[in-house]
C-alpha cells in the first residue's frame, strides 16, 4: 500500500470519526429529551418505574446510534469500496474512545459503580460496534455472495 493511498484512508478515518461523534451528540442528546409515553410504563408493570425508565433511556439511546451510524457506514462504503470495514471501523473505535475518556477521569470514575458502569460500558460497546456492522450490512454481505449468476464480485 502507497503512503499516499494510507494518508488517504487515515484523512478519511479522522474525517469520519469527527462525523460520527458529531451526530452521536446531536442525536442521542436529542432522543434524550423525549418523553416517555403513556403505555410505556404500563407494558412491564413488573419491573418498577426505574427500570422501565432506564429501558425507555436505553431503547432512546439505541434507536438515536443507529440513526448516527448510518451515514458515517453509508460514507465509508460509498467512499472506501474495499477498504470500507477498516475505515469505519477506526472511526468508530477513536469516537468511542474519545466518548468514552472523561469517565477515566479520578472524579468521574468513583461515580460509576453498579448499574451506571454496566450503562457506560453498554454504550461505549454500542458506538463502537453499529457503524461496522452497518457497513457490513450495506457493502458485505450481499456483494460478496458466491452465488451471484457471475460469481463473487471483484471490486
Amino acid at each position: 500500500m502507497r503512503w499516499l493511498t494510507a494518508a488517504s484512508y487515515a484523512v478519511g478515518a479522522i474525517l469520519l470519526a469527527f462525523l460520527y461523534y458529531w451526530l452521536v451528540v446531536q442525536i442521542v442528546g436529542y432522543a434524550a429529551v423525549v418523553p416517555r409515553t403513556g403505555w410505556w410504563m404500563n407494558a412491564a408493570p413488573t419491573i418498577g418505574r426505574r427500570a422501565a425508565a432506564v429501558a425507555w433511556l436505553e431503547a432512546m439511546n439505541t434507536g438515536a446510534m443507529i440513526v448516527a451510524a448510518t451515514p458515517v457506514a453509508l460514507l465509508g462504503a460509498y467512499a472506501y469500496p474495499r477498504r470500507a470495514m477498516g475505515v469505519v471501523a477506526l472511526a468508530a473505535a477513536a469516537a468511542a474512545t474519545y466518548a468514552l475518556a472523561p469517565t477515566f477521569r479520578s472524579d468521574i470514575w468513583p461515580l460509576l459503580h453498579g448499574f451506571a458502569l454496566w450503562v457506560t460500558v453498554i454504550d461505549a460497546i454500542k458506538m463502537a460496534v453499529l457503524p461496522p456492522l452497518l457497513t457490513w450490512i450495506v457493502s458485505g454481505p450481499i456483494s460478496n455472495t458466491p452465488c451471484r449468476p457471475n460469481g463473487p464480485s471483484r471490486a
